[in-house]
Parts: C-alpha cells; structure tokens; sequence
C-alpha cells in the first residue's frame, strides 16, 4: 500500500536521470549534518529513490575517512564499491591527533595517525581506488609525519585527473612528535603535475615543496590558488614565478603566520620586483601578512579587473602601520584628487587593529563605487557617521567585532537618511552575542526594521 503511495508522489514521476540528479545536489545542503552520508538518507526514503541511487554511481564518489572512523572503513568501501571501477573520485582524509585533559595524552597518537594514513592509502589501493582516479584530493592534519607520508605518495603517483588539492596541516608544537623534518624536500610534483588542476590550497606545507629547484614551475593554470606559510617564506622571485605560470587565476589567498618575521632580505628592489599580470583575477584576499609584504605584493600584482580585497591583520606587530597599506590603492598627485588603483573594485573587507579615519575617507573619496564595505566597529564607531557621504552606492555592509549595537542602529539610520541604498547587515559579535542578546533585544528589533540584519556569533552559528 504504501510503496503504491510513494510511486504516485510526482516527484517519482520524474525520469530517473533527473531524480538521480537532484540526489548529486542535494548532497552538499548545509541542512545535513555532517556526520551524516546523504547517501544514507536518499536510499532510505523508498524502493524507487533506493534503486535509482543505486544506479547512480556519481553519488558514491566522495570518499571520507575521519580520525574517529575504525578500520575497515566498511562505508567508504561500500561507496568505492557503488561507484564503479572508472568513476573519478573525490578522496577527503581528515587525521587529527586532539589533547584529552583529563588523561594529559593525544589520542589517537601522532603514531597511530601515521599508521592510520599508511593504512588508509593501502585501502584505497586495495579498493581499486587509485590516484590515477582522483579528481579531488582533501587532507586536514595536526601531525607533520601525516602530511610527510601524504607528500611522499603525491610525488611517486601518477594523478592525471587531478582537479583539486587541498593539503591542510595546522602546526601544533605541543604534539610529541619526534621527527618533523623528513629530510630535504623535494617538490611536491616531483615528476608529473595534472593538466587538469584548477584549485590548489596549501596551509603549513613547506615552501620547498612548493617552490623546489624544478626547470618549470610545478603549478600551471590555476584559476583558485591559496597559500598560507607557517614556515620559511618563499623570497618574490620564486613567489613571482609561480603567479607568472597562472596568468587565469581569479581568486588568490595569500597569508603569513602572525609568529613569523618578515624577512627584509626577501624583498625586491623596486628597480627588480617581478610584474605580474592577472588580467582573470577577481577576488584577492590577504590574512595578517606585515604591511611590508602586502605592500611588496601588491606592487608586484597588475590586476585590472579586481572586483574583491579582503585583508585580514593582527595586533602581534605593533610598529606596522595600516594607513601603508590603504595607500596602495590610491593614486593621489598634490593638488589633486585621488584615483583608484582598481577601478572596478567594488567589495572591500579591512580589519586591522588600527584604522586612521583620515586615511580611510581618503580610500573611499577615490572608490565611490564600492557596494560591500566591511570593518572593524570594535574601536571605531564613528567611522560610519562620516563616511556616508562616501558610499552612495554600499547596499551590503559587514561589521566585526560590533559590542555596542546602539551605535551600529545609529550609523545604519544616518547612512538610510542619506540615500544610501543599504539593504544587508552582516555583524560579527563574537563573544559578545550572550550580553548583547539579553542587553540589547530591542537595539535587534530596531535594526532589523531597517536592513536586513543577519548576527554571527565566536561559533559561526547565524542569530
């Protein structure tokens, strides 16, 4: 009776091809959590959305392996076995070793993580899961020995079908590891690299690796690039030569560890500095990374068609000075007014721990344009009463560290008043959402019969 109901439903009336589609969809909704396999859900829902997974071998192709899985990995050989021996696949190993306080001890060990991931490359193996196969590669990591392992089996196996890699490794020097240096790196593609490869990011992965002594460089026609140093920097003539073989990036995530001092030595002579041109580049974001080095960056960058820039400081050095760094966008000769390095910039993201207001209306006198405009409100809440002049065309705006929501309420009113077509509010509380909720219900209210107001509190989690 009710499997008769459930071949009635229009949705069953759909052809198979396109219900198997919507399954390939839905896999990625924000609304399933993640410990839970879509997979699981569709074939569980009736005979027909069972038997049209089955048939769908596309929606098996994700393979993940977590630290809290036990051999033998029974789900991950259930989806290598439901996707065929061809299917390209999407291989996502997540190994963390996490401190228990209570036993003083990581579990699981730096060692058995090792272990873990030398097993887990001999399942895939064993599976028929071979890095021929591999259309995406993930791995998030805390020990050095894990990404070693995993650098090792990139260098020695062939990857044609290659069209992401993400190597994520989070320095932790409280993990008792006894060796964290494998040697003299060699590159990462040592004998091969995809013709296919568009994204790459790479968080603590040596600089060696990345920029070896190699005849050509290791990664070319990236449209997706992010890298972020822990270690050694890579001086501007290696850094130049990698951008220069991606001429079709449009989106570029550079960033250098807060403990790390900028190396003056690294930098280029004005007369010397590579000249890059991005003519695809769309978005650039830059995270702590010294004035210097931003600066250095930007002088070597010729991008025309820049529509985002984000920059994201610290406060671990003091000596910088964020009024450097805002002077890179704009033109200015005496007497005149100043003009915008990026014409077409029209999202602009700023959070350093010191702003100078003056050299902010400075920015925006030149970049009338801009439609996203993001802050810091913490120490600077006079910022949006003088600047609504100078945004005429902001309908989206993102604050930081917001503590006091009558001011917000205030600059949102004048900015209204003076015509700006402000329709979106995205403010980050941070640890502040517990006080504001209970101290500041109706400063919400208020803001909320203004904009469309969206509150994101340490978590991420959406108020």
């Amino acid at each position: 009776m009710a499997e008769q109901h459930n071949i009635k439903q229009r949705v069953n009336q759909l052809p198979p091809e396109i219900l198997s589609q919507v399954f390939m969809n839905c896999g990625d909704e924000y609304w399933i959590p993640e410990y839970i396999d879509c997979q699981t859900i569709v074939t569980a829902v009736c005979r027909h959305w069972r038997k049209v997974a089955l048939n769908t071998p596309t929606l098996w192709t994700e393979i993940v392996v977590f630290d809290s899985d036990k051999e033998p990995y029974n789900f991950a050989a259930l989806c290598l076995a439901r996707s065929g021996p061809m299917t390209p696949l999407d291989i996502k190993i997540e190994l963390r070793s996490h401190f228990m306080p209570n036993s003083s001890r990581w579990e699981p060990s730096p060692k058995d993580l090792i272990q873990r991931v030398c097993s887990t490359y001999e399942f895939l193996s064993a599976h028929r899961a071979t890095t021929s196969r591999w259309r995406s590669f993930h791995l998030e990591t805390n020990v050095f020995g894990v990404l070693a392992h995993t650098i090792k089996l990139i260098q020695t196996s062939p990857m044609p079908r290659l069209q992401s890699i993400q190597l994520l490794f989070e320095n932790d020097p409280r993990i008792p590891e006894r060796v964290r240096d494998p040697g003299p790196p060699e590159p990462l593609f040592l004998n091969h690299t995809s013709s296919q490869l568009r994204i790459a990011k790479f968080i603590g992965v040596p600089s060696p690796y990345l920029f070896g002594n190699t005849p050509r460089p290791q990664l070319t026609d990236l449209t997706c690039l992010e890298l972020e140093f822990l270690g050694a920097q890579p001086d501007f003539e290696q850094l130049g030569s990698m951008l220069s073989a991606n001429p079709r990036i449009c989106v570029l995530d550079l960033s250098v560890s807060s403990d790390l001092d900028y190396d003056s030595t690294l930098r280029p002579s004005s007369k010397y500095a590579p000249k890059i041109y991005l003519s695809s580049l769309r978005k650039l974001c830059m995270s702590y990374s010294p004035s210097t080095w931003v600066k250095d960056i930007l002088g070597m960058i010729d991008a025309p068609s820049l529509k985002t820039f984000k920059l994201f400081t610290s406060d671990v050095n003091r000596r910088e000075d964020p009024a450097e760094l805002l002077s890179c966008f704009v033109h200015q000769v005496a007497g005149s007014e100043p003009t915008p390095r990026f014409p077409l910039l029209k999202h602009f993201s700023y959070e350093p721990d010191r702003l100078g207001l003056d050299v902010l209306e400075l920015f925006l006198v030149a970049y009338p344009k801009l439609t996203t405009f993001g802050l810091e409100l913490g120490p600077w809440l006079d910022v949006p009463l003088r600047t609504a002049q100078l945004l005429p065309n902001l309908t989206y705006l993102k604050v930081s560290e917001a503590n006091r929501l009558d001011s917000l309420r205030q600059a949102i009113t004048v900015w209204k008043d003076a015509g700006v077509p402000l329709v979106r509010v995205k403010v980050d509380v941070g640890l502040h959402w517990d006080f504001l909720r209970e101290a500041a219900e109706a400063e919400l209210k208020a803001i909320r019969e203004l904009v469309k107001l969206v509150v994101v509190d340490d978590s991420g989690k959406r108020h």
